[in-house]
């Protein structure tokens, strides 16, 4: 197991000493976390390779173990095969059979992430080595357990394992980025979580969803009486109604509500809101509120609920995502820094709506009503440092309210292109659903929007983000769209992302400055704006983007549809 403890015979540790750069600790443990975890390498893939720089000294070691060790990841493939890397699945055995080279490793691990690919929960059960392992893990502060089939029984043990971790303070269950984690486990393996009830303060389960059948058992029951026993708990993400529901009425009762400071809700429903306007007005201490959904059981957004809130709550809220209509609620006489404003999903008559489905631009009750709150607030309205909205939101607003909403503080600015989906000349996409024969009305096009940014000049926004806009693999078009039109609209802007996997970064200097002057002018030096590759955190793996562009610009077939820009993604493939 000596490659495991770095261990070398010591007889002349001083003469190595003395031929290491005499650099400080903390430079080199800057260094050593990015040979080890930068965005290709999330899983600590290269631990083999970095392994051997402890035996160097015992500085090295002492600097570079916990870096090699902080997060471990285990994964197995659909076909239930152990695909966790080499190194992560033997230090696991020799954890499981408590080898003390592995065990002197241990405390290092401070974040572990369970990744299974198994199509049914049924499938899902986790290797007992592992549950052996995690045991073993005393200082384990975080742990993830992602799939978009996530389920427990009795023979893996895996949720008394959990139990057991008298240091875990964040429980994580995920789907992938494009679905949710369905759990399934009896109401009374659920309970086996109260083991953490005073160390946990964060427990995400936002991405998750009870089974319905377990579900039908109890399940969230069990789960609402048992998260209100975490004394500390300062962080809560759920996702189902029955769930937030459950855990709000148990968090009152109990007291919990009081120390929360995050919460992130999915769906809330409408005869539910006066138990979440007593739920907020007992939460103090506050900084985050996100309520993505409330369930109006096809109403109009008009018929939305208004939230009771006392004009003492929340004063130390600084993160805002709900329905805009509570806006009038919740924004006079509060300064909140960020505010996504986001349209209410809802279901609507006779369909159900999903993330694709556009959404009502603007409540026209509060489209009314917003100036004068703007005037009445102006305080209020100038905190506002970071915004999140849909396009069509932000062309609503631009049309319609104009400069009744003062942006002038705005540093930050997300528009989201998910809302216009359906349009059927949707600029460099084509049509995105061929079966759509009912677009919702008040469409616009992406030419649309972009022509309703560049009305309305903004010289404080630094960075932008024009979610959906395009394809990620037309950099060209990218460049255009930012290079001729994002940049009229944000002067200032240093930071564009219009798809996934690619940011836009603005090379300051003096050819940059003060090039765009007015609307219809292009910068006078386009190539001023260079692409870079960034990895949204919702992806559990960001070498996936990698092995994509490598494989689609290697096969002759694939490579004629990539426009790409400056050799971006051929790097890629030189790599």
């Amino acid at each position: 197991m000596d490659a495991f403890t770095g261990s070398h015979d010591g007889g002349s540790t001083a003469h190595r000493d003395d031929r290491v750069p005499c650099l400080p600790n903390e430079l080199l443990v800057q260094i050593f976390a990015s040979l080890s975890a930068d965005a290709a390498n999330l899983d600590l893939q290269c631990r083999t390779a970095f392994l051997s720089l402890s035996t160097v000294s015992r500085r090295f070691r002492a600097l570079i173990l916990p870096q090699l060790f902080d997060h471990i990841v285990v994964e197995k493939d659909a076909n239930e095969a152990d695909i966790t890397s080499p190194p992560t699945s033997s230090f696991c055995h020799a954890l499981s059979q408590q080898l003390p080279s592995a065990l002197s490793l241990a405390p290092l691990v401070l974040s572990c992430t369970f990744i299974t690919h198994a199509p049914r929960a049924s499938e899902n059960g986790f290797r007992p080595v592992y549950s052996f392992a995690i045991r073993r893990l005393s200082n384990l502060q975080s742990l993830q357990i992602v799939n978009s089939s996530i389920g427990f029984s009795e023979q893996d043990d895996m949720l008394a394992a959990i139990g057991c971790l008298s240091n875990l303070s964040s429980l994580s269950f995920r789907g992938t980025p494009t679905s949710l984690a369905c759990v399934t486990c009896r109401p009374d393996e659920l309970k086996q979580l109260q083991a953490l009830s005073s160390t946990l303060t964060t427990f995400d389960f936002y991405h998750a969803a009870i089974d319905p059948i377990f579900s039908s058992w109890g399940a969230y029951a069990s789960l609402a009486d048992c998260l209100p026993s975490f004394h500390k708990l300062t962080t809560i993400s759920l996702q189902d109604a029955a769930g937030v529901r459950g855990f709000q009425a148990s968090a009152l009762q109990s007291g919990t509500c009081q120390q929360l400071e995050h919460i992130e809700f999915g769906m809330v429903l409408s005869k539910d809101v006066p138990l979440l306007s007593e739920f907020l007005n007992n939460t103090p201490c506050l900084q985050t509120l996100k309520v993505h959904v409330v369930s109006t059981c096809g109403a109009s957004t008009s018929a939305c609920p208004p939230l009771s809130i006392h004009p003492t709550s929340l004063r130390k809220l600084h993160t805002l995502l709900c329905p805009p209509i509570w806006f009038l609620d919740i924004l006079p006489d509060r300064s909140i820094p960020t505010l996504h404003w986001k349209g209410l999903l809802a279901s609507h008559p006779g369909k159900t709506r999903t993330y694709a489905d556009p959404i009502e631009p603007c409540d026209e009750a509060l489209r009314c009503r917003l100036p004068s709150l703007a005037v009445q607030n102006p305080e209020s309205f100038a905190a506002h440092r970071s915004l999140y909205m849909y396009a069509t939101t932000y062309r609503s607003l631009c049309r319609d309210v104009g400069d009744g909403i003062p942006l002038s503080n705005v540093e930050e600015l997300t528009l989201d292109s998910m809302d216009v989906f359906k349009a059927t000349d949707f600029e460099g996409l084509g049509p995105c659903s061929q079966n759509n024969t009912d677009p919702w009305p008040d469409m616009c096009t992406t030419s649309e929007i972009l022509d309703s940014i560049t009305s309305a000049i903004n010289r404080t926004v630094r960075r932008v983000t024009l979610g959906a806009m395009c394809h990620w693999w037309d950099l060209q078009h990218q460049h255009r769209i930012v290079s001729q039109q994002v940049t009229v609209a944000f002067p200032a802007a240093t930071t564009v992302r219009l798809s996934e996997w690619v940011e836009w970064r603005r090379k300051i200097d003096d050819a940059t400055v003060g090039s765009v002057k007015g609307k219809g002018q292009e910068s006078s030096a386009t190539d001023a704006w260079e692409p870079h590759f960034y990895v949204d955190q919702s992806w559990q793996d960001a070498r996936a983007f990698r092995r994509m562009i490598h494989k689609e610009l290697s096969e002759a077939a694939i490579t004629s549809r990539i426009y790409d820009f400056k050799g971006f993604f051929q790097s890629f493939v030189d790599c």
